[in-house]
Parts: structure tokens; C-alpha cells; sequence
């Protein structure tokens, strides 16, 4: 049985959700958010997620959450398009670059995994970003 990336996603840490940063649970979580090229301060990021790993909210805790959303953007990496195109609907060029957040009130770091080519959705589907649907 094929286990699709998306329910795989929400199975390992719950759900996305879309721009919803400043309403993010309180704690020691580690959070996973996508951002459309760099992050800015006054911008949430396109999609977060609460995972179920708890962290110290210092450097070493930081670490362990960067750490944790790397293997979970390389893990769902083949199939990240669709999964990322599910939950926004509809978008033109975007560059993906995956963020790690260190409990609720931490910073969103720069993980330096990033999407090799830019994702163009159309009615929750990836399209050719060359196509005339993707620019």
C-alpha cells in the first residue's frame, strides 16, 4: 500500500496551516513553514506546521528543529509539488524555501533546503509554470 506524501505529512506532525504564524500554539514545538523565496519578518510563511517534536528553546533546540524539518522537506521532496499545490489552490512561480522555528515565540530560521525548480499551481494541481495556466 502506497501511502500518499500528504497524509504521510499530517500523519508525522499535523496539519498545515496556511499563513496562520501569529496564531501558532504555545510551547517548546518545533514548527516547519514554506516561504516563497526569503522569509520576511512582516509576512507569515505560505504554509506552517506544528510538529510533535519538543525542543528546548535555545541554539541546541533550534538545531534539533532545523534538523527535523530538513528530513521532513527531503522526505516528502518527490511528491512536494502536489502536496504543497493541494493546500494553496492557486499560485504562479513560486520558489520554495523551507524555515524552521523553534517554539512559538522563536525566529524563523533558514533551513537551506529550497525547491530546485519554481511550482506553479492550478485548481489544487502543479502545473508547468511555462504553460499559459502557470505564468
Amino acid at each position: 500500500m502506497k501511502i500518499s506524501p500528504v497524509i504521510l505529512i499530517l500523519a508525522v506532525t499535523g496539519q498545515w496551516v496556511q499563513g496562520e504564524d501569529d496564531k501558532a500554539p504555545a510551547g517548546n514545538t518545533c514548527y516547519c513553514g514554506l516561504y516563497n523565496e526569503v522569509a520576511l519578518k512582516s509576512e507569515p510563511p505560505l504554509l506552517s506546521k506544528d510538529s510533535l517534536l519538543e525542543v528546548t528553546c535555545d541554539e541546541e533546540g533550534s538545531n534539533s528543529c532545523k534538523d527535523y524539518c530538513l528530513a521532513l522537506a527531503e522526505l516528502v521532496k518527490p511528491n512536494g509539488p502536489k502536496a504543497i499545490c493541494e493546500e494553496i489552490r492557486q499560485a504562479k512561480n513560486l520558489k520554495i524555501h523551507v524555515y524552521s522555528r523553534a517554539c512559538a515565540d522563536g525566529k524563523w530560521i533558514e533551513t537551506g533546503f529550497k525547491a530546485t525548480h519554481e511550482i506553479c499551481c492550478d485548481v489544487s494541481k502543479p502545473v508547468n509554470c511555462t504553460t499559459p495556466t502557470g505564468k
